[in-house]
């Protein structure tokens, strides 16, 4: 598949691949980590056991940190497809896809710890009985959270702090 080429069709590829775009994308998504944080545990430590709403909210983030784990690990591959490498390829475009691999992948992982402990729960008592750790699955997948934020949130120091030239 061939992408567009002109100069304006190559202005949007470079923006959204740009390290400014994706540290702005990668603090939205830390804020949405942040305030699952806050609604999963106001749910966790009610006495309703609202772990349907639990659920539900890590679930939505697992997925998006799954989704944009895999974005952000695969840019260098995307500047590929867009056309961008090898004419912008450089030391700081190298530097910029490596940190995008290492915490993309970071990310990638800890969605998928969450999902698949948020889908145990979902397992029928009949066949896996996990009762009584629901409170320490459910746990485990908040405690995850905080630690995907402070990945983002390295990620996002990384790129903003790189020089423009290395």
């Amino acid at each position: 598949m061939r992408f567009n080429n002109n100069k304006n069709g190559n202005n949007v590829y470079i923006a959204i691949t740009n390290r400014y775009f994706i540290s702005i994308i990668s603090f939205a998504v830390c804020s949405a980590i942040v305030s699952s944080i806050f609604a999963a545990f106001d749910y966790f430590m009610t006495s309703r056991n609202d772990f349907d709403l639990i659920e539900d909210i890590l679930d939505g983030i697992a997925t998006i940190l799954i989704a944009y784990g895999v974005a952000l690990e695969e840019r260098e591959s995307i500047m590929e497809v867009f056309h961008l490498y090898p004419a912008m390829h450089d030391e700081v475009q190298q530097r910029i896809d490596k940190y995008c691999h290492f915490y993309g992948l970071g990310i990638l992982l800890y969605g998928l710890f969450i999902e698949v402990l948020v889908e145990v729960l979902k397992i029928p008592m009949n066949i896996f009985d996990i009762e009584i750790h629901e409170y320490t699955l459910l746990g485990i997948s908040i405690v995850i959270l905080p630690l995907s934020a402070f990945c983002l949130l390295r990620h996002v120091f990384l790129l903003i702090t790189l020089p423009k030239t290395v």
